[in-house]
């Protein structure tokens, strides 16, 4: 889905009912939300069909200069597969740098929408994307993933 698209998808969302996602992230307003099917739709439709979560949240900050997507599975092994076929395609990807892993657990890319961290904590995924010092900043605000080698 290209970006346009997204942004259009999220402002027509935003007036739907409450969200977990955090109302700020890096210091940035949620500009728009989008919860339920309509995100595990759009998070297929964005990755060929390929990625599916039970449940998904996508929430825009700062008017589009910051991303949350976020996927939910039945249980952390769920998550964790899901991950690591994440990993596989990435790395077979020519839209994104290979990923590396960081210090903390995460994973860094660089592609289309700017910097993406992205990682499993619990039985969720949560990936962010935008400007390389709000995608870290926000990433600490967020569930870390396990400590320990699960990859």
């Amino acid at each position: 889905m290209r970006p346009s698209l997204l942004a259009a998808a999220l402002a027509a969302a935003a007036a739907c009912a409450p969200s977990p996602a955090p109302s700020r992230l890096a210091g940035l307003p949620r500009t728009a939300v989008m919860a339920g099917q309509r995100a595990v739709k759009l998070l297929a439709e964005m990755h060929g069909g390929r990625f599916r979560p039970e449940k998904a949240l996508v929430a825009e900050y700062g008017k589009g200069r910051l991303t949350l997507y976020l996927a939910r599975f039945s249980s952390a092994t769920g998550a964790q597969a899901a991950l690591e076929r994440m990993l596989r395609g990435l790395a077979a990807s020519p839209q994104f740098s290979s990923p590396a892993k960081q210090q903390d657990g995460r994973y860094l890319v660089v592609g289309p929408g700017g910097h993406h961290l992205f990682w499993r904590a619990g039985e969720a995924i949560y990936w962010v994307a935008g400007e390389p010092a709000l995608v870290f900043d926000a990433a600490g605000e967020l569930p870390a993933p396990p400590q320990g080698h699960w990859t």
